[in-house]
């Protein structure tokens, strides 16, 4: 007996009834899994964190390299991250969120920056080497308290593509509490992948000279010992330390390009504590913001921009003089902002600017080693991109005022080409570098909105050095709930060294002039 077929009338409603049904699942899961996320991040008081500013100095394992000092804030605790209980938690160079369950286990993941490597240019014992470049890893974290000793797992892996693979450090510290200090011995044992070992310090053929040999080093353990300690000066202050000793095995200690066989670091701070932030459990009125934040801008933008390569054969004019490229140019930007409950969210953005430009020498010129004769006609094509990620926090957002202060990484890409008649030359880069940034809004009325907007970074990181300031300031008139129109000024100025193998030199950009955005919320 077969079964009845069904009539396409009664297949419709069918769907009718079912595929709503289908789709709204989805829906509802996302929707609860970014309550979930919000209760979470909203459940994380910054009040219970100090700012700190450190003074960290480190012994250089390569050789002709000397050692490194540098000096940066942080979010600090007086409480070792080992007998604490907050999710939110900073340990060595690790920055993570965990769950810590009533029988003493925690897991949770972390973020963290291998800083070993080296410039193209560090030494003259390294020349000829390519650069070893710092980069960004995440992972998993499992721990258990067993007795008065705390044990944790950091599993990590590289996630900007340098090839540099996997770490493993099993963390086992000893802390020792009072109300005025406290003191964490910790004894490391740090597994690194044969792929990481060969990155960061193997010699490849093209490398080996006759006083430097390939090298192809395997996977290698390193022994740590440390001491944490925190000293209380007054309710609101204590300075905080750090000392600890690497101790390298063979793997590391026989590569031609390190000259010891221990390793020291060093870190002094000073902490303030005390209750900066907002309350947590200050509603404002029950005032919450729409959940996804979009907008795209017109960028009405004058160009100025420098770029010197390592040879200086450059003049010391801008492009847009040197090979016609146009002064004036509309850029795009858009943007994204993800609220995760009332004072967390996270954000990007994007924008992209390519010209090109032609020029015809009267006099021969060189650029970067290549001779391009007089009546050869240059065509130059010179490409920017730039992307944003970051994690902001509302220091306070009410129906009158908000002020977000966000971090993350900033990502420059470039690519200069130069083609003549017979020659053509390239140079190239992506640059990673941290951000910071603060964005404030004033709303006179339920219509109107004042906004600036500042993002800066100075620093040395990687094998760049780079500056950046982007200040914006406009007005907003809101039409609806949901749509928003905003007319503004924008200030844009970036200078990147680098000593990427690509491109060895020296970029300054400087963009500035009006634009028109337009932003909708939902």
């Amino acid at each position: 007996m077969c079964a009845e077929r069904p009539r396409p009338g009664r297949l419709v409603c069918c769907l009718a009834v079912i595929l709503p049904g289908l789709c709204a699942a989805p829906v509802a899961v996302a929707e609860d899994f970014t309550k979930r996320i919000g209760a979470y991040l909203d459940s994380i008081d910054l009040n219970d964190y100090a700012l700190a500013l450190n003074l960290y100095a480190s012994k250089s394992l390569y050789t002709g390299i000397d050692n490194s000092s540098f000096m940066y804030p942080m979010f600090s605790s007086f409480e070792s991250s080992t007998t604490s209980e907050n999710s939110l938690f900073v340990r060595d160079a690790n920055l993570g969120l965990r769950k810590i369950a009533a029988n003493g286990w925690s897991f949770g993941g972390f973020a963290t920056v291998y800083t070993d490597g080296y410039g193209a240019q560090s030494s003259e014992a390294l020349r000829g080497m390519q650069a070893r470049g710092w980069t960004v890893a995440a992972g998993v974290l499992l721990g258990k308290k067993l007795g008065p000793v705390h044990a944790d797992l950091f599993a990590a892996t590289d996630l900007l593509g340098r090839q540099v693979g996997q770490q493993y450090d099993l963390k086992l510290a000893y802390p020792l509490t009072s109300a005025r200090f406290q003191l964490v011995p910790q004894l490391d044992v740090i597994r690194y992948s044969q792929s990481y070992v060969d990155y960061y310090y193997g010699v490849r053929p093209g490398e080996a000279t006759p006083t430097r040999s390939e090298y192809t080093p395997g996977a290698a353990t390193v022994y740590s010992a440390g001491v944490h300690l925190s000293w209380r000066l007054s309710p609101s202050w204590y300075l905080r330390g750090t000392v600890g000793v690497d101790f390298l095995p063979d793997e590391i200690v026989d590569s031609p390009v390190v000259d010891t066989d221990r390793a020291w670091s060093i870190g002094l701070g000073v902490a303030y504590d005390s209750a900066t932030f907002i309350r947590l459990d200050d509603t404002a009125g029950g005032y919450t913001m729409r959940s996804l934040d979009a907008s795209v801008e017109a960028f009405f933008m004058r160009a100025d921009t420098v770029l010197n390569l390592d040879d200086n054969s450059l003049p010391s004019i801008g492009l847009e003089d040197f090979h016609n490229l146009d002064e004036r140019d509309v850029v795009y930007p858009v943007a994204l902002r993800w609220r995760l409950g009332r004072y967390h969210s996270m954000g990007l953005r994007y924008f992209e600017l390519y010209r090109d430009g032609s020029t015809d020498l009267i006099e021969p010129q060189t650029i970067r080693g290549t001779i391009f004769d007089s009546g050869d006609t240059l065509q130059t094509d010179f490409r920017t991109r730039v992307a944003q990620f970051d994690y902001g926090f509302a220091f306070f957002n009410d129906p009158q005022k908000e002020l977000i202060v966000f971090g993350g990484l900033h990502v420059t890409d470039f690519k200069y080409v130069v083609q003549g008649s017979d020659e053509r030359i390239a140079a190239s880069t992506t640059a990673v570098l941290p951000l910071i940034g603060a964005r404030a809004r004033l709303n006179p009325t339920s219509r109107i909105a004042a906004i600036v907007s500042l993002e800066i970074f100075a620093l040395d990181f990687d094998r760049y050095n780079g500056q950046l300031v982007d200040l914006a300031l406009a007005g907003e008139y809101r039409f609806s709930e949901v749509f928003a129109c905003g007319l503004g000024y924008r200030y844009y100025r970036q200078k990147l060294q680098s000593s990427d193998d690509s491109f060895v030199g020296e970029l300054q950009i400087d963009y500035h002039g009006p634009y028109i955005s337009v932003r909708a919320v939902f």
